[in-house]
């Protein structure tokens, strides 16, 4: 599977109420027919290494300050 194909169906897997749905919502999008159970081993696989790397304190992206506005007491709140 490539790269852009496991993302596609572990976005699909996500978001749809069971992994047959989003194998639906796979070929709808982009056209690529893949079973329930393909877009179920993928999805997990992806949140697997996710999990390892989150467990490893990978960060995601570069650091980024918030300027968070402030509560009655002064206190940042998003």
């Amino acid at each position: 599977m490539t790269p852009a194909a496991e993302q596609l169906a572990t976005l699909a897997g996500g978001v749809a109420d069971s992994f047959g749905k989003g194998a639906d919502l796979l070929h709808e999008m982009a056209g690529v027919r893949l079973s329930e159970s393909t877009v179920e081993r993928t999805a997990e696989e992806v949140g697997a290494r996710l999990a390892a790397l989150l467990a490893e304190n990978v960060v995601f992206g570069p650091a980024t300050d918030w300027d968070w506005q402030a509560d009655a007491q002064g206190r940042t709140v998003a």
